[in-house]
């Protein structure tokens, strides 16, 4: 048998990119927060832009609509890694006291390593929103949250190895080829007489929630969406407090 072994082939030579960052917006009503082009072009978003008003971003499914980006790591101000082409997945967290956050995982076509310095960061960004007490709106009612994770929940393909054009790495970018939006709430559990999720659950009914954080122009962070329980709820004691975990299915 080791006499027929075979040098191993690379057949998926690609670059995966993993970073978070606050949910800060850009001081300025109507001008996008620094990660939305990045949620827009590399994530499955669209974006509606409404000058000195607002900037939307809403999980609509249109991935055709989508155009990769290309990004460069730094490490120690001297090693540069390249992936090229990016897309991939998206997903929020939001917790009381703390910054909300987004976290990226993207993936793309490789290129070489350099060295080179790494470019300035941006200097002008909003003032970060934190809530001492995280609350939403849920079905009409104001409760508690002790949790929010919401995952945009991107598929992708690609790149591949072309073999047939001489093992050139990289020549199809990857596309997004399906979305499938998700949350997960642990909330302070409300009377079964004002919200009974086991009943939800099983009629399959719908919850809008809204949640909204900050009060200054161009700081002001809005998540709205209907979501429908994918599973029973889970009820237990969380610091001491009855408490539910909700999952849904954003659609």
């Amino acid at each position: 048998p080791l006499a027929q072994r075979q040098k191993p082939l690379a057949a998926d030579i690609s670059s995966k990119l993993s970073f978070s960052e606050h949910l800060v917006g850009s001081t300025a009503a109507g001008t996008a927060a620094p990660h939305a082009p990045v949620l827009a072009k590399c994530c499955g978003m669209t974006q509606v832009n409404t000058p000195s008003t607002s900037d939307v971003l809403t999980a609509s499914g249109a991935l055709e609509s989508s155009a990769a980006l290309s990004f460069a790591q730094h490490v120690g101000n001297a090693l540069k890694h390249n992936c090229t082409n990016a897309v991939g997945n998206a997903k929020f967290e939001f917790r009381p006291g703390q910054v909300p956050k987004v976290m990226f995982d993207l993936f793309g076509q490789y290129t070489a390593s350099t060295e080179a310095a790494g470019s300035a960061a941006q200097a002008t960004i909003g003032t970060p929103v934190v809530a001492k007490n995280l609350t939403a709106t849920i079905a009409s009612d104001v409760l508690i949250l002790k949790e929010l994770d919401i995952d945009l929940g991107n598929e992708h393909n690609g790149p591949f190895l072309d073999i047939a054009g001489g093992a050139t790495a990289g020549t199809q970018a990857p596309l997004l080829i399906d979305q499938k939006p998700s949350a997960r709430a642990l909330i302070v559990c409300p009377a079964f007489a004002t919200q009974n999720y086991e009943t939800d659950y099983a009629a399959n009914t719908g919850h809008a929630v809204s949640l909204v954080l900050g009060s200054v122009a161009g700081s002001i962070l809005t998540v709205t969406f209907t979501g429908y329980q994918s599973q029973a709820p889970k009820f237990g004691i969380v610091d001491g407090v009855q408490s539910v975990e909700l999952n849904w299915d954003i659609l």
